[in-house]
């Protein structure tokens, strides 16, 4: 109730100060001004799901690349960067 009470004094005060046409020409402004941030903000959402894909689609790539490598032996699970990688995944892993 407390919110209600507050809203009214608020609109109160305005209409006191504006009157109904300066209140009406100030949503009306207040809803454009947000609808336009609103497209802006889609926009930007739209790129970063466009980057996202993309990025799915390299590591798709690069996790395919490495099973093909591990299952012909051109990528040694015993030795060399991927040894590497495994043993630190494990030790992340672990410390969860």
């Amino acid at each position: 109730m407390v919110v209600v009470e507050l809203l009214e004094a608020a609109v109160g005060f305005l209409f006191d100060q504006f009157g109904i046409g300066g209140v009406s020409v100030g949503a009306v402004a207040l809803l454009l001004a947000g609808l336009w941030y609103s497209r802006e903000l889609s926009s930007l959402l739209i790129g970063g799901a466009r980057w996202l894909r993309i990025g799915s689609v390299v590591a798709g790539v690069l996790a395919i690349g490495a099973v093909a490598g591990i299952a012909t032996g051109a990528l040694s699970l015993d030795s060399g960067v991927v040894a590497q990688l495994l043993e630190l995944l494990g030790s992340l892993a672990g410390g969860l």
